[in-house]
């Protein structure tokens, strides 16, 4: 395994047949310069309307991520995290409850911390996704899960040719979008255009 996902967070995740296409996975997923792009998409549920702290759809966040479980005294809590980000979808929906706003975002780690999107989400919107009660989401009926995805791996092989690895997110995702006033029809392959794109 050359990268690991958190319990909760669906998707891809990545395996090396041999010691040397782990080191070089695993440095190009660390430093972000061996041609790995890591893409996910996670979805955000308020009963406010979802802006951004920068009022754009479409952008990067760098803040100080906190690391968790650190315990040597010579390593910071707290290391800066870069994420680009791109809002994909909003919707609302009324229902018994009140009225709720549905945000879908793109994300792409620039840099590898523990927990980096989940607390760049909370950074951004003012909330964790849905189901993330940790970083502050609202609470969701998905069991453990989180609505957070890792929906697509772009490697650059020696040859220069980019291969892409997608898993588009489980089918669970689509009754979630759905009960949110959101379609889950396009929102893959616009979350691949973007991904190719940056």
């Amino acid at each position: 395994m050359v990268h690991r996902l958190d319990t909760p967070v669906s998707g891809l995740l990545l395996l090396a047949r041999t010691i040397s296409a782990a080191r070089s996975i695993s440095y190009g997923l660390r430093e972000r310069t061996g041609g790995v792009k890591k893409g996910y998409i996670g979805l955000l549920v308020s009963r406010k309307p979802l802006e951004t702290r920068e009022k754009t759809d479409n952008g990067e966040i760098t803040s100080l991520v906190r690391t968790r479980g650190v315990k040597s005294t010579d390593t910071p809590e707290e290391k800066s995290g870069t994420s680009k980000y791109k809002i994909l979808s909003r919707g609302e929906r009324s229902s018994s409850d009140g009225l709720t706003y549905a945000t879908v975002v793109a994300f792409q780690p620039v840099t590898g911390r523990r927990h980096q999107l989940r607390q760049h989400a909370c950074a951004l919107f003012g909330t964790g996704f849905y189901g993330d009660v940790r970083y502050g989401g609202m609470q969701s009926n998905t069991r453990d899960a989180i609505c957070l995805h890792s929906g697509a791996l772009l490697l650059k092989e020696e040859s220069g040719v980019l291969k892409l690895i997608e898993s588009p997110p489980p089918a669970w995702w689509g009754r979630v979008l759905r009960e949110h006033g959101l379609s889950p029809g396009p929102l893959h392959a616009r979350f691949l255009s973007w991904l190719k794109e940056e």
